[in-house]
């Protein structure tokens, strides 16, 4: 029963992170969140002549954000830094390749799997195919954005032998995601219904799209971070 509830209490234990610390997340996620938007309207505008491009920045942004906030969630050292809190270097480059390596193998998966299987039949491949990785690459970004030693072997075993908890965990942060995402389109709403031109529809949609994705996104990444403290645990490091 332990193991059936460690990822859902991660995510709890991640809501309620993120919501207490708000102002170092958006310090940190803005600017992410938006860089991250920019290069996409690029995109839009060429055409998608950059898509591929585009796809492996957003990966490397999404790391800078990433790393910056596995160790602000559980190191006190990170969190009594002053100044601008994100960085590029080694950690960065490493998550960010991590993420560029799984996302390629994700794709040829499942363009395999829509070939060869109907649709209904895919999508429900694809789906159980996703809590299988999550649940064994859990550990490494953390392991990687905390300078802990990668030991593939015990995070597979781990990862796995907690399988059913992370389908629990990931039905529990679709619920816990459902309400900052229904909180922004509420308030999007309302904005049009007050000012009615396009642009400030426009605007108001893209304002608390940006403000529920950093939301989204920290708490993944804590629920990650609180996940390898419990399970795995810190070991002292001397990164170079």
């Amino acid at each position: 029963m332990e193991n059936l509830l460690t990822v859902p209490k991660a995510v709890i234990a991640a809501t309620i992170f993120v919501i207490q610390n708000a102002g170092p997340c958006f310090m940190r996620g803005l600017p992410i969140v938006i860089a991250m938007g920019v290069v996409t309207f690029i995109n839009y505008l060429t055409n998608a002549s950059f898509a591929i491009a585009g796809q492996v920045i957003e990966a490397f942004l999404y790391a800078i954000f990433a790393v910056a906030w596995h160790r602000y969630s559980l190191l006190p050292a990170e969190r009594e830094k002053r100044g601008f809190a994100l960085s590029f270097g080694l950690r960065e480059i490493k998550f960010g390749a991590l993420i560029v390596v799984v996302s390629v193998a994700s794709f040829l998966i499942v363009s395999m799997l829509v070939e060869v299987l109907p649709d209904t039949a895919a999508i429900i491949v694809a789906f159980v195919l996703v809590i299988l990785a999550s649940a064994m690459l859990a550990f490494f970004y953390p392991a990687i954005a905390l300078d802990q030693p990668i030991d593939g072997g015990l995070f597979v075993q781990e990862g796995l032998t907690l399988i059913f908890s992370f389908i629990l965990g990931a039905l529990l942060a679709m619920m816990i995601f459902v309400v900052p995402m229904g909180a922004a389109a509420l308030l999007a709403g309302l904005i049009a219904a007050g000012f009615g031109s396009t642009t400030t529809i426009v605007l108001a949609i893209g304002i608390v799209n940006v403000i529920a994705s950093v939301i989204i996104i920290a708490i993944t990444v804590s629920t990650a971070s609180f996940l390898y403290r419990d399970v795995i645990g810190l070991k002292e490091t001397h990164p170079a």
